[in-house]
């Protein structure tokens, strides 16, 4: 089993054992970290035509998503959930607030892990979620075959200058 080397967002290779970082290893990484950035920054309700975009260059034919209760078997149903959600919440805004990615040692599967801030959702609500996107090279560049969601803690929870939501619950929620 090979070791994996993490890389946040900040360009500074962090080495998950003591072995040194081999250079393809984190230009690998880096390239994830940046392709799954991109991805992220396209989920927002005005960049539906940019996801639809990187998905062709980007998304394996197999890829599959999970936001909680919510299983999507496709891209295209991927795509047609983000056109829901963005339908129903246009002023919804995902930020990526911190980035790590990891490679295998023979450069051929990776791992991002977003921690990602929502906010206006539903009024004036802001949410953190933990987003998970798996990657794979296939015939010479980096494909994703899978994408996790994981709700965090609400800090409106308590807090006197968030608003709770109003919403109704549901199972698309992200």
């Amino acid at each position: 089993m090979s070791s994996p080397l993490l890389v946040d967002g900040s360009n500074k290779p962090l080495h998950y054992t003591a072995r040194t970082c081999t250079s393809a290893s984190c230009k690998a990484a880096k390239h994830i970290l940046e392709l799954s950035r991109s991805l992220m920054d396209a989920c927002n309700p005005q960049c539906y035509e940019l996801l639809k975009s990187l998905g062709e260059q980007h998304v394996a034919s197999t890829f599959r998503a999970k936001f909680e209760s919510t299983s999507i078997s496709s891209w295209q149903e991927y795509l047609a959930f983000q056109r829901y959600w963005g339908e129903l919440h246009p002023n919804w805004d995902n930020r990526i607030i911190h980035a790590t990615a990891e490679v295998n040692d023979n450069h051929a599967n990776g791992t991002v892990y977003l921690l990602t801030e929502i906010l206006q959702w539903t009024s004036e609500v802001k949410r953190t979620a933990v987003i998970v996107h798996k990657w794979k090279k296939s015939v010479g560049k980096w494909v994703c075959y899978e994408s996790s969601a994981m709700r965090g803690h609400d800090p409106m929870l308590g807090a006197d200058d968030q608003k709770a939501s109003t919403a109704p619950s549901s199972s698309r929620d992200p």
